[in-house]
């Protein structure tokens, strides 16, 4: 049984990934442990209020086996552990670790026909060479976008470069001053980075250069690799491009050193952010399928509402008789002034009393 199948009540008796742990203490001064616990559905918050001290204590990505009765509290499921122990079963990546729902080769290829259309040929031999290399290919179809945040999936990555891409080309045409071939290779090039600065073989972990240095710098790394291969690249693209990795967080106390200062950096940086929380909310809605409003977002600090037509979808169908069309009027209607008209041209304001909400004798 998978974590999105839990059901409070049920007792459950599963092999989970281990993605947090801590040794925490209760009200009352007793230790218990706290388990963050994963597989490819989902995740779940555990506690063993059993632990004693100097008891087994786990490490993040690894597999343990856990029977727990499933609980509800403040709306979310959570286990309350009756006992846990290492698992014997090797790790296998696509039971424990979430995958994007998108077909990994349909998103390489609307990529690859996203590239196509680039029209500056240093930009274009420059995007076709990064996306033939066989291992950023393989790191492109396999990272996450982040560890938890958005897109927290295998292939997340190429979901959200795919999306953020899509999304430049519907803006681009809006604006006919932007160059939407510099927007395209900011899109692709802006996270390029996470296929180094996360990890993600046994669980969604950032590396030592992504602790160090972040995704923006080793992206600008990425970028000026490849840049290198082709001694013509004219070097002012080259720092716009740049321009763009470094400041699509948009703001210095988001983690970018330059805030964006030309047209496509910011179309870039905002594309990025509507993608980011679309991604957010949409796991949001999928954390409470069953009612109208999310769990509260710690991150964004807010419930989100589905709309009137989730708790009743009739709201939106107009089922009352509508009303029949008058009968088109004869020519010599047409050309006849009404009665109304003639009147209301004589007394203008005297026939508005009858729609304006206050009396005769109001100032």
């Amino acid at each position: 049984m998978f974590i999105g199948e839990f059901e409070a009540g049920k007792v459950i008796h599963e092999d989970l990934l281990v993605t947090q742990h801590a040794i925490r203490q209760a009200r009352n001064g007793k230790d218990f442990q706290f388990l963050k616990l994963q597989d490819r559905t989902g995740q779940i918050d555990g506690y063993n209020w059993n632990y004693q001290a100097g008891g087994p204590e786990f490490r993040d990505g690894q597999v343990v086996t856990v029977k727990a009765s499933v609980q509800e509290f403040k709306g979310n499921l959570q286990l309350n552990i009756a006992t846990i122990a290492p698992s014997g079963a090797a790790f296998d990546r696509d039971k424990f670790l979430p995958s994007t729902c998108k077909d990994i080769n349909a998103l390489y290829s609307e990529l690859e026909n996203m590239i196509a259309r680039v029209e500056n040929t240093h930009l274009k031999k420059l995007l076709v060479a990064v996306t033939q290399d066989p291992e950023i290919k393989y790191l492109l179809q396999t990272a996450p976008a982040a560890k938890n945040v958005h897109h927290a999936t295998l292939g997340g990555l190429l979901e959200h470069t795919v999306s953020v891409m899509g999304l430049a080309l519907r803006v681009c045409p809006h604006y006919p001053q932007v160059n939407q071939d510099k927007v395209l290779a900011g899109a692709f090039f802006h996270d390029i980075g996470k296929i180094r600065e996360l990890e993600y073989k046994t669980a969604f972990e950032y590396s030592t250069p992504g602790m160090l240095l972040g995704h923006l710098y080793i992206g600008c790394e990425i970028f000026e690799r490849f840049v290198r291969k082709f001694p013509h690249f004219p070097p002012d693209l080259a720092t716009e491009i740049k321009h763009i990795i470094l400041s699509h967080h948009g703001y210095l106390e988001f983690g970018s050193p330059k805030r964006p200062k030309t047209m496509e950096a910011f179309i870039v940086h905002h594309m990025d952010d509507l993608d980011a929380r679309i991604s957010i909310i949409s796991d949001a809605f999928a954390s409470n399928p069953g009612g109208p409003w999310s769990d509260y977002h710690r991150l964004m600090e807010r419930r989100f509402y589905r709309g009137a037509e989730h708790e009743n979808p009739a709201v939106l169908q107009d089922n009352s008789p509508q009303p029949t069309p008058p009968a088109a009027p004869s020519v010599q209607e047409k050309t006849k002034p009404s009665a109304a008209r003639k009147d209301f041209a004589q007394k203008p304001f005297e026939n508005l009393d009858s729609v304006l909400p206050f009396g005769k004798d109001d100032d």
